[in-house]
């Protein structure tokens, strides 16, 4: 088959296109190639097992009368055009040696000459390095050296071994950071919640604001049923209000969230999660670092209850998931008393 050169005047290409068999393995299936450059190759087939933009190896063949001569390339995924056919990738990565291979392929088959595997071993071992100094450019012991030219040369040596301390000493700082520090990402600041439910179905009319403080006893709201009894709603601590589900003036449900509160007198916490074998590692009264996003300052606090139970509601919501993956409780106490407007807020947690 005579090599042809295709040459497309509407689109600028980096390389010259040509039409040599060849053929090409991806994902262990050969493809024969109809359309390559030095740059990339074009195939005439459908291509499922991999996407544009996708870089994978593959393996070039150069089929002779003689031999068959295979070279391995990165490749980068550049179309997949599945309604007719036909996908190409351009060759990353090449190197100097991969470059002089394909030029003298090209060249010989544009010249009709036979190609041999000596006349490629022969341009695969060509060696372009010059020949290395036999004497060398710089003596760095001299016979003779004043006190200034060696003072340099120590304290250079004194530098360098001092830059190599630091370097150790961050590789360390940041292995102790990553396989003995405790971190917990998957934390939040709450509190025990009182949910006020309704407790006939009605009208709710309440008038409360979040933030409030309800002294135990107050009125909350009132639900007015359908036959126009007027249930009063009580508080039943003293307790802010955190927020309220129901709206003034609609109807609800028997049970439907009205009012949620928090108790006054217990301060919001950080509920960390943790798996099983970090969570060992913890103690009750162990220091914490917490970092809320939005401060620059991080908080600090230590650890007031450990619980290796999942509760509950874990296991209802979660009955296939097994007890290996099920995450330990850590309640974390701050110094410092968070806001109610905190509630809620996720936070990351580190353990000291």
């Amino acid at each position: 088959m005579q090599p042809q050169i295709v040459h497309e005047s509407e689109v600028h290409r980096q390389h010259v296109r040509l039409k040599i068999p060849i053929q090409v393995e991806i994902d262990g299936i050969r493809y024969q190639v109809d359309d390559w450059s030095v740059g990339g190759l074009g195939v005439e087939s459908a291509m499922t097992s991999r996407q544009p933009g996708e870089r994978f190896p593959v393996r070039l063949i150069f089929p002779f009368e003689e031999f068959e001569m295979t070279m391995r390339l990165e490749s980068r995924m550049v179309y997949v055009d599945q309604d007719h056919g036909r996908f190409g990738f351009a060759f990353t990565g090449m190197t100097r040696e991969h470059a002089e291979i394909f030029h003298y392929l090209v060249d010989a088959f544009l010249a009709g000459e036979v190609v041999s595997a000596g006349d490629i071993l022969q341009v695969r071992a060509r060696d372009n390095t010059a020949p290395a100094r036999i004497e060398p450019v710089y003596d760095p012991y001299p016979a003779a050296r004043p006190w200034s030219a060696r003072l340099r040369r120590v304290g250079a040596f004194v530098a360098f071994c001092l830059a190599g301390l630091a370097l150790l000493a961050v590789i360390y700082l940041g292995l102790a950071e990553r396989y003995l520090t405790i971190q917990a990402n998957s934390a939040v600041i709450e509190a025990p919640v009182v949910d006020i439910r309704a407790p006939v179905a009605g009208r709710f009319i309440s008038a409360l604001a979040p933030g409030e403080r309800i002294l135990d006893g107050a009125l909350l709201g009132t639900v007015q049923a359908l036959d126009g009894t007027v249930v009063a709603l009580e508080s039943p601590c003293d307790c802010l209000v955190l927020e309220q589900p129901g709206w003034s003036g609609q109807h609800y449900q028997v049970g439907d969230d009205l009012i949620a509160l928090v108790r006054a007198e217990q301060p919001l916490l950080v509920s960390a999660q943790l798996p099983l074998e970090q969570a060992e590692r913890l103690e009750v009264g162990d220091r914490a670092e917490i970092r809320v996003p939005g401060r620059a300052e991080p908080l600090y606090g230590q650890i007031g209850r450990i619980d290796f139970r999942p509760g509950l509601a874990a296991l209802r919501d979660r009955p296939e998931q097994p007890p290996t993956r099920r995450l330990a409780q850590v309640a974390v106490r701050p110094d410092r008393p968070f806001e109610l407007d905190d509630f809620g807020v996720l936070v990351s947690v580190r353990f000291l």
